[in-house]
This record gives structure tokens, C-alpha cells and sequence, in this order.
């Protein structure tokens, strides 16, 4: 699978095999940034990565290849192995992205792992929980915002990173979206508030994003610190 970006991240090129990887037409990806192809907690940060290579020269994946997350069409994720090469041959600068089956080691990894990959490479606070509410996933910036290690929080309902006004109604509002489908933060954002662990309280701005794992969802949440 072959696909190629301009330096402002714009799909300019997609062979026949990234329509059959991904579920998209060329059609419905050509002139499209490249972020429709990615978890929203990548796409997010992809824009500006760019244009830090581009001002810097700083890599972290260009001339490289490396295991990464993709994003189908209908959602699912797919592990995938990720080789990209910078190409002036036009007289333009093009990303050439060449995407090949995951590397042995993440081919039977679970959709739980591959959140987990995904939100370790943030440089935002994030989480997972599952569809109880129980967090499986929190990263590093998630453990400097709140000030617990991961023993601390894994396994726990993740009302405990909340003020009571929001935690009392939390397994409530997840129970009524399970079963009517009806979302009111889910793939959208909106202010918040996190009780640190000292008891403190930080307004956040929260993204939560569900992903499928089988008959279960996960959501994940990534937090942006206001000042």
C-alpha cells in the first residue's frame, strides 16, 4: 500500500491496495489530510509534527519504519507497519508513506493494546476505561496531572479522578449511552474538572473518543491542562 502527503499533510496519491486497507475510495481520499487515516488521539497532534519537521528537520519517523496504529473507514484499528521517505522529485517536498503488514510481534495485539500504544506516545495527559467505567489505560502526563502511579488507578472506576458532581452521575450517563446510543461528550469535547489526587481541583479541556474491542467499547479520554 503506497500513499503520498504534501508537506501540509493533503493525500495526493493512493494505489488500489490503501482502498482495500483502509474501506475509503481514492475519490473520498484524495484532497483529504492524511488525519482521516488516523486514531483521533494521533490526528490530533499530527499537524503540528509536521510542521515541526519542516521548521527543524527534527524526524521521528521519516526515513525510518516503525510499527504504528491506522484508522479504518468504519473505525476499527488496524497495526500496521509504517515506512516513510521524503521525495523532491516533482520540485515539491511529498511525503511517500508505504504501509505493510504489522511486524509479528503486533499482529494478534488487542485492540485494548493498541490504545495503550496509542496514549504512550501522547505528550497530553490520557485514559482508557472500559465500558464499566475502569481505567486500563494511564499514561505518564495522566499520572504528573494527578499525581497517582499506575498501581494506583488501574482497575479503579475512573470516578475517582472526579469532583462528586461529576462522579454520581457517571456509571449512570455511561449505562444510558450503552443503551440508547445517545452521547453527550462522546466524539466531541467539552471543559471539565479533574480532583487531583492532593484534593486540588484543575480545569481540563476532555476529548473522548469509543473504540470497539468485540460485543465491548473502550473510550478515551484526552485531557488538554487550561491555564
Amino acid at each position: 500500500m503506497f500513499r503520498v502527503i504534501d508537506e501540509k499533510g493533503i493525500l495526493q496519491y493512493a494505489n488500489a491496495a490503501a482502498e482495500k486497507s483502509t474501506g475509503y475510495l481514492k475519490s473520498e481520499m484524495l484532497g483529504k489530510n492524511v488525519k482521516i487515516l488516523m486514531p483521533e488521539e494521533f490526528a490530533r497532534e499530527h499537524d503540528s509534527y509536521l510542521s515541526n519537521y519542516m521548521r527543524t528537520g527534527n524526524a521521528r519517523v521519516i526515513g525510518t519504519g516503525r510499527n504504528v496504529t491506522m484508522m479504518a473507514k468504519d473505525g476499527m484499528y488496524v497495526p500496521i507497519f509504517l515506512q516513510v521517505t521524503e521525495n523532491m522529485a516533482t520540485g515539491k517536498r511529498m511525503f511517500v508513506g508505504t504501509i505493510t503488514e504489522a511486524r509479528e510481534e503486533r499482529k494478534s495485539q488487542s485492540v485494548l493494546g493498541m490504545v495503550r500504544e496509542v496514549l504512550d506516545t501522547l505528550v497530553n495527559p490520557a485514559i482508557a476505561i472500559t465500558d464499566k467505567g475502569i481505567i486500563q489505560v494511564f499514561n505518564k502526563h495522566a499520572q504528573s496531572l494527578w499525581g497517582y502511579s499506575l498501581t494506583e488507578v488501574v482497575g479503579k472506576n475512573v470516578k475517582m479522578l472526579m469532583p462528586e458532581e461529576y462522579s454520581v452521575h457517571h456509571d449512570q450517563y455511561i449505562k444510558s449511552y450503552l443503551t440508547t446510543g445517545k452521547a453527550k461528550i462522546i466524539g466531541t469535547g467539552r471543559d471539565v474538572v479533574a480532583l487531583l489526587k492532593d484534593g486540588s481541583l484543575r480545569n481540563v479541556h476532555l476529548s473522548i473518543s469509543e473504540r470497539k474491542d468485540g460485543d465491548t467499547s473502550i473510550f478515551t479520554g484526552v485531557l488538554a491542562v487550561k491555564q
